[in-house]
C-alpha cells in the first residue's frame, strides 16, 4: 500500500464510516482502523484532508438542521460563524488526532537497536 492515493481513500472511506454512524465510540474505532491500516508513516495534511473530505460528503448528504444551528449559535454566542463550521473542525481534529496516534504506534521503530550500547 506504498500509493499514497489509495491510503488517501481507504482513510476517506474510514473517516466517512466514522462520522456517518454517529457514535463517539465508532468514531474512535474508525479513526484507529484509519490509522492502523497504511503501514507507513502519514503527515497531518493526509489525515486531515481525508477526515474533512468526508465530513463535507456527510455535510451534503445530511444536512443540519437549522432550529438546532440557530439554538447552538445562541448559546456559544458565535455570531456570524456557522456552529457547525466549530463542530466539524474539533470532530476533524479529533479524528485526525487518532489516527496519527494509532499510526505511530503500531509503526515499527526507525531507531538501530545498537544506539544505547556504548562501543
Amino acid at each position: 500500500m506504498n500509493n499514497p492515493v489509495v491510503s488517501f481513500l481507504l482513510s476517506l472511506i474510514f473517516f466517512g464510516f466514522a462520522f456517518g454512524l454517529e457514535g463517539t465510540a465508532l468514531l474512535f474505532t474508525f479513526s484507529a482502523l484509519a490509522g492502523l491500516l497504511p503501514r507507513r508513516r502519514l503527515h497531518f495534511s493526509h489525515y486531515f484532508g481525508a477526515s474533512a473530505l468526508a465530513l463535507v460528503g456527510m455535510f451534503l448528504i445530511f444536512p443540519p438542521n437549522d432550529l438546532l444551528s440557530d439554538l447552538l449559535a445562541e448559546v456559544l454566542g458565535l455570531g456570524s460563524v456557522h456552529p457547525f463550521i466549530l463542530v466539524a473542525f474539533v470532530s476533524a481534529l479529533t479524528a485526525t488526532l487518532t489516527a496519527i496516534a494509532v499510526n505511530r504506534l503500531t509503526l515499527p521503530s526507525e531507531r538501530k537497536n545498537n544506539q544505547y550500547i556504548a562501543p
